[in-house]
């Protein structure tokens, strides 16, 4: 095969170590996957260009390293938008690159033709339409870094399928060493201080944080203090067992939950990673305590979030630092309320509305997931009502375990993020490793096409469909508001037990918790995708999420 400018661009990929090109393809892009041909990136042929970005935003929440998704001209580029928003938005490094028509119709309204550089630019870090083959590699290396440093994110690049095809002799860049830059002596001592002297400090722990080398270095950071900790929603897995008395649970958007009362309290906040898309800090914070804001990006200051502090660079290092040398207690109160909280989140696992006949409560699946799921599973969850049950209930001890859309709250990922996950195992040689994966009855059917991938590559995965036959989170607060809903009620029963039997999969309905744990050990025991159809009863939604 003759040399081109889409060699050098898969040049680029396998010299930078991206491992997954997740594509819909087309034919401005066709000169690229003829280049994959036998390279070291795979080529995953999705279903739908949004489910492609999806999985790769779930490959990158997995590894913290960015996969490609590549999809065709015009349609291709406006159905991935939403994906690579996902993605800006919470954090979660991807490179996008689009197709566009020949370079000789650009300039009019011509077959499939969008600017797709205006297009990405408000939801990317960096977005470029590459006209000269002699900026090719430059780009690539300027929109990686992108991606990869301070507020990591997503990055588009657009190529006219004739600059693809046009032959070249030019060589691919290699990837520079990033430096590891860390926050000032000076600025630690500052941060240990302004712990000594608070009575009730809190740590707060982002999506940004969620790392085993934070982990590690949280672990010494509260064996030198015993101070409390909450994560957000997609901060979650960061103490271990043994540091479970210092976990308060996870931040409510509702502002009710156990945690809120120690919140109350705290007159020093330390947030470690926290990005502010996932709960607006003003929530939490609205009286600007003192903060403590740790990352290795600035932060976004305003109401609920002015930093006293910022320790900035490399987090683990950085917490590091700050637990050397460090000796704190709580006050006496502060522990006598840490205990208080404890209690309550064991007592809500119980306490709880019995489901009506054929039906099954969110917390008896949550106890059966809790029970089967290993250290290597991961648990994915879309957006919705069960995304509440599980970030609020399900208990991890491993960072990133869980992954969910928190920060723009993307309706429609779970089967897609779940094919992500899966990847990002098998790149791992995690291949005995399970992805369990939840949504309701609205948003699988925004994102059952990509069964079909996981079919076609027979991924360990369980899907578990909570059916209630409405959008049931915009429901409960319609309710809420209103006491009364609209536009959320099915009024048509879908078998997605059958359907996943259509795909090729396995499917199994279950209608009462004696049937959970069978309905788990026989999708274990399958090679490939598994659907459970659970007839979920949400009676208890109203009071447990919003009230």
């Amino acid at each position: 095969m003759n040399r081109n400018i889409a060699t050098l661009l898969v040049d680029q990929m396998e010299n930078y170590g991206i491992e997954y090109v997740f594509c819909v393809p087309g034919a401005s892009i066709d000169a690229i996957t003829t280049a994959l041909t036998g390279r070291k990136p795979k080529l995953i042929l999705c279903r739908q260009e949004s489910g492609a970005g999806n999985a790769a935003v779930a490959y990158a929440k997995k590894t913290g390293k960015p996969a490609v998704v590549l999809v065709t001209a015009g349609p291709g580029a406006t159905n991935l938008v939403t994906a690579v928003a996902t993605a800006t938005l919470e954090h979660n490094p991807l490179i996008a690159i689009c197709g566009q028509m020949d370079s000789k119709t650009t300039f009019k309204p011509s077959h499939q033709i969008i600017n797709a550089e205006d297009l990405f630019l408000p939801v990317t870090r960096y977005s470029k339409e590459v006209t000269n083959p002699d900026t090719v590699s430059g780009t690539w290396d300027l929109a990686f870094n992108k991606a990869i440093t301070g507020e990591t994110g997503a990055v588009h690049l657009s190529f006219a399928a004739d600059l693809l095809a046009q032959p070249t002799t030019l060589i691919a860049s290699m990837p520079q060493k990033q430096p590891v830059s860390i926050a000032q002596n000076e600025d630690i001592r500052t941060a240990q201080e302004l712990i000594k002297a608070a009575k009730s400090p809190l740590i707060i722990v982002g999506a940004d944080a969620a790392s085993i080398a934070v982990a590690e270095s949280l672990e010494t950071l509260i064996n030198n203090s015993k101070i409390p900790v909450l994560s957000s929603f997609e901060g979650g897995g960061m103490l271990k067992p043994q540091h479970l008395p210092h976990f308060m649970g996870r931040l409510g958007a509702f502002q009710n939950q156990p945690c809120n009362e120690i919140i109350k309290q705290a007159d020093l906040l330390i947030a470690i990673g926290y990005n502010i898309a996932e709960l607006d800090p003003i929530k939490w914070n609205p009286t600007d305590k003192k903060l403590i804001h740790i990352a290795d990006y600035n932060p976004v200051i305003a109401q609920g979030y002015r930093p006293n502090l910022q320790l900035l660079g490399n987090i683990s290092h950085n917490l590091t630092a700050l637990a050397d040398g460090l000796t704190y207690s709580p006050s006496i109160e502060s522990q006598a309320l840490q205990q208080q909280i404890r209690q309550q989140l064991k007592q809500r696992l119980s306490e709880f509305t019995p489901p009506q006949a054929s039906m099954v409560h969110p917390l008896e699946v949550i106890a059966t997931i809790q029970e089967t799921i290993t250290n290597d599973d991961t648990l994915v969850s879309d957006v919705g009502s069960h995304q509440y049950w599980l970030s609020e209930h399900f208990v991890s001890h491993k960072p990133r375990q869980f992954i969910n859309s928190m920060g723009f709250q993307t309706l429609g990922v779970s089967i897609a993020f779940a094919v992500g996950a899966a990847f990002s195992n098998q790149s791992r040689n995690l291949n005995d490793a399970k992805v369990y994966s939840v949504s309701g009855d609205g948003g699988v059917l925004m994102c059952i096409m990509e069964l079909a991938t996981a079919v076609e590559h027979q991924l360990p995965i369980i899907h578990m469909v909570w059916k209630d036959h409405s959008y049931n989170l915009v429901a409960i607060q319609e309710e809420h508001k209103y006491a009364e809903t609209s536009a959320v009620k099915f009024t048509h029963n879908i078998d997605f037990a059958e359907m996943a039997r259509s795909f090729g999969a396995y499917g199994i309905t279950v209608t009462s918790k004696d049937q959970l744990k069978s309905a788990l050990q026989e999708a274990q025991a399958q090679a490939g995708p598994v659907v459970i159809d659970i007839v979920i009863d949400y009676t208890d939604n109203l009071k447990s999420i919003v009230e």
